[in-house]
């Protein structure tokens, strides 16, 4: 429901003034992981294995992504994992903790563990 208060309501997605919209990129396929990249426990080595590091795994490499973006913003929305360009992009509340260079970048290569 929308409710009028001192002016005009429109429908549509109402948020804050600072707001950024962020694609978080990997550098390899989230959702099929080689089993080199992957920390193997015991002796169960096995090189036909692949893991998948998304949405709806515990800890995932997308999860521990989205924490490092709340430690200096709200996150708002999430889209879905392009795996065509290994990224997804986000939309930030309050996201005035970031900068970017005049690229754009705003942090490079940040540690995230795929086990």
């Amino acid at each position: 429901m929308t409710q009028k208060i001192n002016g005009a309501a429109y429908p549509g997605v109402w948020v804050e003034k600072d707001t950024a919209f962020v694609r978080v990129t990997f550098g390899e396929q989230m959702n099929a992981v080689v089993a080199a990249d992957l920390l193997t426990l015991g002796d169960l080595a096995v090189t036909t294995v692949v893991a998948d590091s998304t949405f709806g795994v515990v800890e995932s490499a997308i999860v521990q992504a989205l924490k490092y973006l709340q430690s200096k913003a709200t996150v708002l929305a999430v889209s879905a994992y392009d795996i065509s360009t290994f990224s997804f992009d986000v939309f930030l509340g309050s996201a005035e903790g970031f900068f970017s260079d005049t690229a754009g970048l705003i942090v490079n290569d940040v540690a995230l563990t795929v086990a």
